[in-house]
């Protein structure tokens, strides 16, 4: 992106011509380098087909293939049954805590943002408050888009023992070769599932709890406890493409099935740090700034009907 935009600068500005290292036919001279390709030298790697070692559910990196994976399996209960040259999916549909069921729309899908600015004292005072309680932004986002749900359809006794499940990004940049990393620029993101219990919201006899600080902390202990748990895998980042693989063809499976959940409660990325990979002005030659770059955003497509 920053590369990108220097060029539009150049072009707006008409202060010179395009970077002779970005013409048409040799674009695969300019394209960084695959993440996967400059892991640090912690990140496990699954056995090479060259090598006389045999996979293992022992291997680091197969556990934590196989963590990731299960907590997919259980939130929209499909059942993959690994082996090292494949895997099969068999599904079964299961009750989840998500959105209320909205009246099905036809029409074409409509893109919407809504945003909150807040005045840095106020945004300052609420890192603090965070950090005192020993929580991230990110574990109290997580657990007041939960408390969300539960507002919009309240569990009850009869399921509580069920689960809101919700797909989660975060990056893992740190997972990189200190040595290249900066040959791949912005987010090196990872995906794993997060799955709060109904149970958080509910008291003993079957009726959700307030609204109130209490559950705010409660589930955002859930949510930290569940991020902490995918950081410490042995690996993090290596598997991922193979974890996309699985995900992807099991996908494929439920669509001519028709068993794809339609609802899948709400999905959360945190952008963190990532504009610190933005530039944020670009001048021409002369110094002169012809393009400021004040907000970075990432955003994830819902292609579910739920809000």
């Amino acid at each position: 992106m920053n590369r990108y935009l220097a060029q539009l600068v150049k072009v707006l500005s008409g202060s010179s011509g395009t970077s002779e290292s970005i013409k048409w036919g040799n674009e695969l001279e300019n394209l960084p380098p695959s993440a996967y390709s400059i892991l640090n030298s912690n990140e496990p790697l699954p056995v090479s087909s060259f090598f006389t070692e045999e996979p293992s559910s022992d291997h680091e990196y197969y556990k934590s293939l196989a963590s990731v994976l299960s907590g997919f399996s259980a939130a929209v209960k499909v059942l993959f049954i690994l082996s090292f040259d494949g895997f099969v999916a068999y599904y079964e549909h299961e009750g989840h805590i998500r959105f209320r069921t909205r009246p099905k729309d036809t029409e074409w899908p409509k893109t919407c943002h809504d945003e909150l600015l807040l005045p840095l004292d106020e945004s300052t005072a609420i890192q603090n408050a965070v950090e005192n309680y020993g929580f991230t932004l990110t574990h109290l986002a997580h657990a007041a888009l939960a408390m969300v749900v539960i507002f919009d359809n309240p569990p009850n006794r009869a399921s509580s023992a069920h689960f809101m499940n919700s797909v989660s990004l975060a990056n893992f940049r740190s997972q990189l070769d200190p040595n290249h990393c900066a040959l791949h620029p912005g987010n090196v993101l990872g995906v794993f599932m997060t799955r709060i219990p109904a149970s958080a919201f509910l008291s003993s006899d079957g009726s959700v709890l307030p609204f109130d600080r209490d559950m705010l902390l409660r589930v955002a202990e859930i949510a930290k406890g569940q991020c902490l748990a995918h950081e410490e895998l042995p690996t993090v980042l290596s598997t991922m493409p193979q974890v996309g693989e699985v995900l992807a063809s099991a996908t494929v499976q439920a669509a001519f099935a028709n068993m794809l959940l339609l609802n899948q409660c709400f999905s959360f990325l945190n952008d963190g740090e990532g504009e610190k990979y933005l530039n944020c002005v670009f001048e021409d030659d002369a110094g002169k700034t012809v393009l400021e770059a004040i907000k970075f955003f990432t955003s994830l497509t819902r292609f579910d009907p739920g809000p």
